[in-house]
């Protein structure tokens, strides 16, 4: 049999608003406390939320562009390589009448200015279950780290997808996995440019989640967990292959791309999606950013919340960001792109 709950509070004497619980008809309706009446219970810790693996800007190099030079543009200067023909014989006595003039190559970048800005009411900030404020600039910070991966990403992938650059290319076949061989091609067109190691004499490769799990199953694989003790690890480092330290990284480039006729790997006329990875030796690639500022993997945030005159009652406060940096090929010899098809499961 079913419990009846009876409420006779209100008018004296008066209406009787049934509740029943277990079997039966229940009248929560009528009652006037339905769940429309019933607040929710508001759990200020906020779930987890997808946070990208970041390692582009660990790998490039950092240079500051120097306050008050008077331009926003970095000119960076290379030797030439050695070349054997400079070195002549000498008869003795008699001086010699050519001479070696060291040529310069240079390379400029100029930097941009990014930022965000958020406008957030004085009734939200005073008013709110959660803090406002901290979301938003929590926020501004992990868009300002993607934001500037994102432009090392495709200043590379620009400067490596044309024509003149297959020697810089390493373009694995369509429908085939990402291999050794292919990570051992790689490291060879850099060996044989002469390209600089980082720390421990390993080039360092950067590949998407798919590709890495391509990788992993190649017999030649060592995981970290075999030779991490007293070596240097890079952010996102899962393993490595001969002399390539491999480092996952969420934010990879993707293309449809059926132009592969200048490609001596892959057929003319392939299409699909294709992932972006790449090796990389030291110097590679510079990230350049005004010095005495922060950059954007930290940047500094302002925060306006006084009156004036656009704000006399100042009902709202403003925060943002602003930023100067810029990326740059700083010597495409000293890397490789790897293109493959995307897997799937």
């Amino acid at each position: 049999m079913a419990a009846t709950l009876t409420d006779t509070g209100g008018t004296p004497g008066g209406g009787v608003n049934p509740i029943s619980f277990g079997s039966g008809t229940s009248t929560e309706t009528s009652s006037g406390l339905n769940h429309t009446h019933i607040p929710a219970v508001f759990n200020r810790n906020f779930l987890k939320h997808a946070v990208d693996n970041l390692v582009l800007a660990d790998i490039a190099e950092k240079f500051d562009l120097p306050q008050h030079a008077g331009t926003q543009t970095m000119r960076f200067f290379r030797r030439s390589e050695a070349n054997v023909d400079n070195v002549r014989s000498l008869t003795e006595g008699t001086p010699l009448t050519t001479h070696t003039l060291a040529t310069i190559n240079k390379v400029e970048v100029s930097l941009s200015q990014y930022g965000d800005l958020t406008k957030i009411t004085d009734t939200r900030l005073l008013t709110d279950l959660i803090r406002q404020l901290e979301l938003e600039t929590a926020r501004m910070g992990e868009e300002a780290a993607l934001h500037l991966d994102t432009l090392i990403r495709d200043t590379a992938y620009t400067a490596y997808d044309v024509s003149g650059q297959t020697g810089q290319q390493v373009n694995v076949a369509a429908g085939s996995d990402l291999v050794a061989r292919h990570l051992d091609q790689a490291a060879t067109i850099l060996h044989e440019n002469r390209a600089p190691t980082f720390e421990g004499g390993h080039y360092i490769g950067v590949l998407s989640p798919r590709q890495a799990y391509d990788i992993r199953g190649d017999a030649n694989w060592l995981d970290i967990g075999k030779y991490q003790s007293g070596e240097k690890i890079y952010r996102g480092e899962i393993g490595k292959l001969f002399n390539v330290k491999v480092v996952v990284a969420t934010n990879p480039k993707e293309v449809t791309d059926p132009d592969f006729d200048y490609d001596v790997i892959v057929d003319a006329g392939e299409t699909g999606t294709f992932e972006v990875g790449w090796v990389f030796g030291k110097e590679c690639i510079g990230t350049i950013k005004m010095a005495g500022t922060p950059g954007p993997m930290a940047p500094q945030l302002v925060i306006n919340n006084k009156a004036d005159k656009t704000d006399p009652l100042n009902q709202y406060a403003m925060v943002g960001w602003k930023a100067y940096y810029a990326a740059k090929v700083l010597n495409e010899k000293f890397g490789v792109m790897i293109r493959s098809q995307k897997a799937t499961f």
